[in-house]
């Protein structure tokens, strides 16, 4: 993955080329090759490092020529297509925009807290928008799983046309909702690191492993979050719901980052982290490691 840094060292033009493309791949080619949806989700994120590697390399000029020079390429692609000529330049800004910010920040700053509460504060608007239209976004999958259980009942699939499991996607596609605000948020994230370690790896080699492992939101973030958590556990708003999400992925981050200082400052063995990140596939997992991200931060567990 180095190798795309090494290509998009060569200029911003060069760099919004590289961005666009993969993000192509990753959008246009599984409609023709279903196989490849398999590799989307990574091709989407590495789309999104490189812009935002454009950010913390060539400044804000560069990366406001990147992200709308980008995001016109792909409108006139979509006009040429004749297809949805909004789909593409969005999916494009909502992957490169978030990331590209907090790479700024981050190059300004060199606080990669704020660069990370800046995608945070993405994660809760997008949340919120989503929340303000939930019906719409609902009575829009309702359409499509109903058109799914009428083409299942004609062809006789005992699965899609067990009224059971209609009602099990309907509870998903709620589960569904609240979660997209993490979700923009794990995205811009995961581009972000990607980014900054590639900007390690060639310039500051161990740079971002410092870095990371000295992530600390501190004791206000702590307060002003667990009240919010708490809320959501006793009550039913959707809303809050996703606001919570989004601060338990927040410091579930911060979680992540003491289990990797202590196991270095420990000499403990990596399998740790290896079965950390294994247990990452259950849900409950990321609600223990935020929690412990979020203990750490009143009851400090790292040296300094």
């Amino acid at each position: 993955m180095l190798g795309l840094a090494r290509i998009a060292e060569k200029g911003p033009l060069v760099a919004i080329s590289l961005a666009i493309g993969l993000l192509l791949v990753a959008s246009v080619l599984p409609q023709f090759i279903p196989l490849l949806d398999l590799v989307s989700l990574p091709l989407t994120i590495l789309s999104g490092a490189v812009m935002s590697y454009v950010c913390l390399r060539f400044g804000q000029q560069a990366a406001f020529q990147a992200l709308f020079g980008g995001a016109a390429v792909l409108l006139l692609m979509s006009i040429v297509s004749h297809g949805n000529i909004w789909q593409l330049p969005l999916t494009g800004l909502m992957v490169w925009l978030p990331p590209a910010l907090a790479a700024l920040v981050l190059k300004r700053t060199v606080s990669l807290e704020l660069a990370l509460l800046l995608i945070a504060g993405v994660g809760v608007i997008v949340a919120f928008i989503v929340q303000l239209n939930a019906q719409a976004i609902l009575d829009y999958w309702q359409s499509m799983l109903d058109l799914m259980m009428a083409r299942a009942r004609e062809q006789q699939s005992e699965l899609f046309a067990d009224e059971e499991f209609a009602e099990r996607l309907k509870l998903f596609s709620v589960a569904m909702l609240r979660a997209i605000g993490v979700s923009v948020m794990a995205v811009a994230v995961g581009c972000l690191f990607i980014a900054r370690s590639w900007q390690a790896q060639l310039f500051n080699v161990g740079g971002f492993q410092k870095e990371f492992h000295a992530l600390k939101f501190g004791r206000a973030a702590a307060l002003v979050a667990l009240p919010v958590i708490v809320l959501s556990m006793v009550t039913s708003f959707g809303w809050l719901d996703s606001l919570a999400l989004v601060l338990i992925f927040l410091f579930c981050l911060q979680g992540l980052a003491v289990v990797h200082s202590l196991v270095k400052q420990r000499n403990m063995s990596n399998g740790v982290l290896v079965v950390m990140y294994a247990f990452l596939i259950l849900p409950h997992t990321m609600y223990l490691i935020g929690a412990l991200g979020l203990t750490e931060n009143l009851y400090p567990l790292r040296k300094s």
